[in-house]
C-alpha cells in the first residue's frame, strides 16, 4: 500500500478525497488553521478514517475535531520499575497463578 507524507504547509493544497486514512503523528497542527480543521471534518463524516498520536490527539480535542476528553492516569506515578531478572520472576509466578503479594 503506497504512503503519501505531506508536509502542513502543503496540507491545504491536497485532495484529502483521494485517500481513506489520515495519520497525524504527535506535533503541531495549528498551521492547518480552521480551513483545514473543516476539512479534516468534513473528511471523517464522509468516512475517511482518522488515526491521532500523542499530541495530535490534544490538538484534535482543542479544535473540536473529536468529541473526547483526557484523562490523568492515577497509576502512573505509582509504577515501579524492576530489573529484567525480577520482573521475568514476577510474570512467570503470575502466569503459574501464585500471589508474591505476600
Amino acid at each position: 500500500m503506497p504512503i503519501t507524507k505531506v508536509n502542513t504547509s502543503q496540507f491545504g493544497q491536497l485532495r484529502i478525497s483521494d485517500y481513506n486514512t489520515l495519520i497525524l503523528v504527535s506535533g503541531n497542527y495549528s498551521i492547518l488553521g480552521e480551513a483545514g480543521v473543516a476539512k479534516i471534518k468534513a473528511w471523517v463524516q464522509l468516512g475517511g478514517t482518522l488515526i491521532l498520536e500523542k499530541y495530535a490527539i490534544s490538538w484534535a480535542i482543542n479544535n473540536k475535531l473529536i468529541d473526547e476528553q483526557l484523562s490523568k492516569d492515577d497509576e502512573a506515578g505509582k509504577a515501579k520499575r524492576l530489573d529484567y531478572v525480577t520482573a521475568g520472576i514476577i510474570r512467570d509466578h503470575a502466569l503459574l497463578g501464585i500471589d508474591l503479594s505476600g
